[in-house]
């Protein structure tokens, strides 16, 4: 089977003009869709670092907005490769089930045992997956993200100890900036789940089209149809490549240069400290990389990321992080996210271990609380943004540093 298409993505983009969701919409349910149909066949490794092309995808904005129809479309293409994409009816402990149940054998070079256990959520409202005010439930989505190979157990209140083979799960969701401004409170910008989705903001729609196919536009939009058997036909050979990626020097270059740059930016943008952006700039690299495995493979069979592929995917991730402060405006700044920014900023200046007694000590000659600073301090160390071990010689001290999600 060869492809039809140049750029699968860009056709899509052709495809769905009729429909009256925001652009920005439409091109991250291309993005998912790809990512639903590659699953973990196809994925980027650096020594023992991973990156699979698997997305948490975000559509905010307001009712009737189109969220929903923007979402369908490239369910419907994903039905025409018979991979089923769950939706709300699903409970998690469902969803646990579902991985254990659908584990796929996909033997590569120099891994002939290798296998993966993918899974795919489509829902209108993020609210009806996520519970916020479940810590232990935002572990098990992160563990999802991170698709990391290997046996993942998970205890469920029916069947005892369920693993998964490597997950690999690809969500895309709606909601409102409603929704997450009344739901989504300060410590959640301390965990590592936020900072794995990407937030795609559309405030209306980009056009009004009352009757797609009937109306006055009836002949442009048949025409887009011309698309759809072509679109389903190169899906479907996306969906058989498989292997590991490798990256052009001239790619590997530009990313060394790029990611050097950006680090640079978010520090003197104050983004590291602040707890409402730390988080996602930190995962932007990440994102990045997984984003642009999808544009690859959108366009070639070369299992190859050539520097044009990073350009494009750094131009349509990095404008997320700047609307993160617009679409969670109702999270205002608390003294207990000052707490935070300021801790952030200790270790990340000193980058060392102390005392927890002593940072306590430092809070509190800053006219902090003692009871908000215990509070803080409680969140970072149960998402793992700080961790606490004991002094060798005096076991009764408890020494603070960065934890994993906090690095």
């Amino acid at each position: 089977m060869s492809r039809r298409l140049d750029n699968w993505v860009e056709t899509y983009m052709e495809y769905t003009k009729p429909y009256e969701a925001p652009t920005a919409f439409h091109r991250y349910t291309a993005y998912f869709t790809l990512s639903a149909a590659i699953q973990r066949r196809v994925f980027l490794s650096a020594g023992k670092l991973e990156w699979t092309p698997n997305l948490f995808v975000i559509l905010v904005g307001p009712a009737g907005v189109r969220k929903s129809s923007a979402i369908s479309v490239g369910k419907k293409l994903l039905k025409e490769l018979d991979i089923d994409v769950t939706t709300n009816d699903a409970t998690h402990q469902s969803l646990t089930t579902l991985f254990s149940d659908n584990q796929i054998d996909c033997p590569l070079p120099n891994m002939p045992d290798y296998t993966y256990s993918p899974l795919s959520m489509a829902v209108s409202e993020l609210g009806t997956l996520i519970n916020m005010r479940t810590e232990k439930q935002a572990e098990h989505f992160i563990d999802w993200w991170d698709s990391d190979q290997g046996m993942l157990g998970k205890r469920t209140k029916k069947s005892g100890l369920e693993q998964i083979n490597t997950p690999c799960f690809s969500l895309i969701a709606g909601t409102t900036h409603t929704w997450l401004n009344e739901e989504v409170g300060e410590t959640h910008f301390s965990g590592g789940l936020f900072s794995r989705m990407m937030f795609v903001a559309g405030r209306k729609p980009r056009r009004r089209n009352a009757l797609p196919f009937f109306g006055s536009n009836k002949t442009a939009d048949e025409e887009s149809l011309l698309y759809q058997e072509d679109l389903v036909h190169d899906l479907k050979h996306i969906a058989s490549l498989k292997g590991v990626m490798t990256l052009t020097d001239d790619a590997i270059t530009f990313y060394e240069n790029w990611y050097n740059s950006y680090q640079d930016e978010i520090e003197a943008k104050g983004y590291t400290t602040d707890p409402r952006f730390s988080g996602f700039a930190a995962r932007i690299p990440d994102h990045i990389l997984k984003l642009v495995i999808i544009i690859s493979l959108s366009k070639s069979d070369l299992l190859e990321i050539t520097m044009e592929d990073l350009q494009e995917a750094i131009s349509h991730v990095l404008p997320l992080l700047g609307s993160i402060d617009t679409i969670f405006q109702g999270v205002v700044k608390t003294p207990t996210m000052n707490i935070q920014r300021d801790i952030m900023e200790f270790f990340k200046l000193s980058k060392k271990v102390t005392s927890e007694n002593q940072l306590v000590q430092i809070l509190i000659s800053r006219g902090y609380p003692i009871q908000d600073i215990e509070r803080v301090l409680q969140s970072m160390l149960r998402s793992n943004v700080l961790k606490s071990t004991s002094m060798p010689t005096a076991p009764s001290v408890k020494l603070l540093s960065l934890g994993g999600a906090g690095q």
